[in-house]
């Protein structure tokens, strides 16, 4: 661990007071919501769900609301 002020100075989230991340050096926070959406797609519909007494069949996929992020910290 490096002393105050003698860090990489990439390391530059502590100066700063809006702590941005700059070039994504500390972290990388990407938009997965539309593979999300059709990921569900894929796995959901055509799908088949039976027992005894009843039988579900997922024929398409009408509404899908929401987030999705996939995060990465320094690469790993």
């Amino acid at each position: 661990m490096a002393k105050w002020g003698e860090g990489d100075p990439r390391w530059i989230v502590e100066d700063r007071p809006d702590a941005t991340n700059v070039n994504n050096w500390h972290w990388v926070e990407k938009n997965a919501t539309q593979w999300s959406k059709d990921k569900l797609t894929e796995l959901l519909v055509g799908l088949t769900i039976e027992n005894d007494q009843l039988r579900c069949d997922i024929k398409e996929l009408k509404k899908c609301d929401g987030e999705a992020s996939a995060n990465n910290r320094k690469a790993k």
